[in-house]
């Protein structure tokens, strides 16, 4: 099978935007003691809370072990906190706590402020294909 050099090209670039996004997302999320995967735990849990980890680990793509892991930082820090699953005494409902509200819009901006940097040599038009043919290959 012969591999077309444009695929190749286009897999590169992916890889370096990806990189990008994450190295310099992490550099701002350092300053409020937090990496990518809490904040993007946060931020789901500021749209929706009382879901379990199991529903968490799904929307954010993050196996169940780093969940937990992660669950553990933000419990200790006050963000979150686990409450018994009323229909399952074996499971936990995660709920933002006072502070967790607090911290989550700070989380988003930061993580928007990227984004926007990112894609702003792109006009409206250029941004919204793209993000639909990542959509579509995702």
């Amino acid at each position: 099978m012969k591999i077309n050099l444009t695929y190749l090209l286009a897999a590169e670039n992916l890889r370096k935007v990806a990189t990008k996004i994450n190295v310099n997302i992490s550099e701002e999320l350092k300053k409020f003691d937090f990496n990518f995967d809490q904040a993007v735990m946060i931020y789901e849990l500021n749209i929706q809370e009382h879901i379990t980890q199991t529903l968490l680990s799904k929307r954010v793509n993050l196996p169940k072990h780093t969940i937990s892991r992660n669950l553990d930082f933000l419990e200790n820090k006050l963000f979150v906190k686990r409450i018994t699953d009323p229909s399952s005494r074996r499971s936990f409902q995660l709920e933002l706590t006072e502070k967790g509200r607090e911290i989550a819009p700070k989380l988003n901006s930061i993580i928007e402020n990227v984004y926007f940097e990112i894609l702003s040599p792109l006009d409206k038009s250029e941004r919204v294909t793209l993000i639909n043919l990542l959509s579509k290959i995702q």
